[in-house]
């Protein structure tokens, strides 16, 4: 219950902390920011321990970039990947999400194929 607890705190704080950043910095930067406190924080084991962690924080508010930097930090050889729908013409619809070895993950399960990539970080 306590470790549970905890566990949360340090997701709502790390969040936190990468919200700042993303205000702050350029996305890039922030990542490096919020990656070097995540080095100090006991690593996520898996893609499926850390879509549990993009469920959590989905429920903290922020972007989907916010929530991808933060899970990025915790998870050892992950990339944040940036990418924009060209089928939306009216206005830009751009999503962030993490992958680790070609695998996604995603708290909105928006990453499609029909998203173009723009950049990994």
């Amino acid at each position: 219950m306590i470790g549970e607890i905890l566990g949360r705190i340090a997701w709502c704080g790390l969040h936190a902390v990468a919200r700042g950043a993303i205000y702050l910095q350029s996305p890039l930067g922030a990542k490096r920011t919020v990656g070097w406190i995540g080095a100090h924080m006991k690593p996520l084991e898996g893609v499926d321990e850390a879509r549990s962690a993009m469920r959590l924080l989905r429920g903290m508010g922020g972007s989907c970039l916010s929530r991808s930097i933060t899970v990025a930090a915790r998870l050892p050889g992950s990339v944040v990947v940036l990418g924009v729908d060209p089928r939306s013409s009216a206005r830009l619809s751009a999503h962030a999400w993490v992958e680790k070895d070609q695998e996604i993950v995603d708290d909105a399960g928006t990453a499609t194929c029909s998203t173009e990539e723009l950049a990994r970080f």
